[in-house]
């Protein structure tokens, strides 16, 4: 969190495979969005997705979050590439100057 530009990253994973596709990662988004923009007043969240997190990425789109595109940077992970897409959204109580 950054408290002086009023902004945050944040993530999450959902490791049980039973627990995907339930509304938990929903339900997460939005108590995080909620304590966030309400209780710290941030302006903005953002975070990158691996491109190959269809779901994580309909899910974010189904929350209210603006896809911004494909970043430079990639995630390295057990020797694999993997593209990254940054997610923003803007506190909608506030407008930004």
């Amino acid at each position: 969190i950054d408290f002086n530009l009023k902004l945050s990253k944040f993530g999450i994973m959902i490791g049980e495979n039973d627990l995907r596709g339930c509304g938990v990662g929903t339900e997460t988004v939005e108590l995080i969005k909620s304590f966030c923009f309400d209780k710290l007043n941030l302006d903005r969240l953002h975070f990158p997705v691996p491109k190959l997190c269809e779901p994580a990425m309909r899910m974010y789109k189904t929350t209210g979050f603006t896809c911004l595109g494909e970043m430079e940077t990639v995630l390295e992970k057990n020797g694999h590439l993997f593209t990254l897409v940054e997610w923003s959204m803007d506190n909608p109580k506030r407008t930004r100057v």
